[in-house]
């Protein structure tokens, strides 16, 4: 007579053997999660790297000043360049919009830069961004500019960077000066006012959402969540001063704290 054996009855051994093999198979289950994913990520720098708006790690630094409060940039890569900045162009403020993964996958020691830029006296602020990502920056730009806002309302100079300085970063700057600087009321006027000195290509569309979230969100008491809307054609690219002032009085109410770690609140939260 045949009898199956319940579980009960199975050595503990057996049970700890199939138990540490569940684990491994498991865990190498993340680890080629997490190899895709790198994967993924070096193919799109590798394509990016490879467009007009070429990133070159190697030449280091390469920056330029939009306001005379404001320099778009690629990151700093050493202590060495903190001090550049600090020395060469009296940056005070440093703003960094990258996600743990992007300068590791640099060989970037993040830790020493922050650290020589405290050690200065600078300010570092950090709002991350997911590379390549449209909703992400359109998701996070109007809590990135109630830091950048508070940043400049403090008469700093802001050394705002991504990776490359060609999409996250510059796309700040275009958000940032569309809201709240009297001379662009229309977006295609920011973007070109930073783009004419600085070659890049940020997603002008996550700006465009970006706008039209917030106003939507205004005028519906916060009832409205990014990316849950249809754009209208041309809603977003020309803002009146009534629009302007509104959406400045709603981003700067988003901020937290203006300490050394200078953080907001998820934007749709604050109503």
């Amino acid at each position: 007579m045949f009898t199956t054996r319940s579980r009960a009855c199975v050595p503990s051994s057996a049970r700890e053997r199939a138990s540490e093999r569940a684990k491994r198979s498991q865990a190498t289950t993340t680890t080629r999660r997490g190899l895709a994913d790198d994967d993924a990520y070096n193919a799109a720098m590798r394509a990016y790297s490879a467009s007009p708006y070429e990133y070159k790690h190697d030449i280091g630094l390469y920056y330029h000043r939009i306001k005379p409060f404001l320099i778009v940039g690629t990151q700093p890569q050493t202590p060495a360049d903190v001090d550049r900045l600090r020395e060469t162009e009296g940056v005070t403020c440093v703003f960094n919009t990258q996600q743990e993964k992007d300068w590791k996958y640099w060989n970037v020691d993040y830790d020493s830069v922050r650290a020589r830029a405290i050690e200065t006296g600078m300010r570092h602020v950090r709002y991350p961004f997911e590379d390549f990502s449209a909703d992400s920056l359109r998701e996070g730009l109007p809590s990135a500019a109630a830091m950048l806002d508070a940043e400049i309302e403090r008469g700093e100079t802001v050394y705002l960077h991504c990776t490359a300085g060609m999409g996250r970063s510059p796309g700040l700057a275009i958000a940032y000066m569309y809201w709240f600087l009297d001379a662009y009321n229309t977006l295609d006027g920011a973007y070109e006012g930073l783009t004419s000195i600085r070659p890049c290509g940020p997603k002008k569309e996550s700006i465009r959402g970006a706008t039209c979230d917030l106003l939507a969100a205004i005028e519906s008491d916060g009832k409205v969540e990014p990316l849950k809307r249809e754009l209208e054609e041309n809603e977003g690219v020309v803002l009146s001063i009534v629009s302007k002032e509104r959406i400045q009085r709603a981003v700067r109410a988003m901020l937290l704290s203006t300490s050394d770690e200078t953080v907001a609140k998820p934007w749709w939260k604050v109503w």
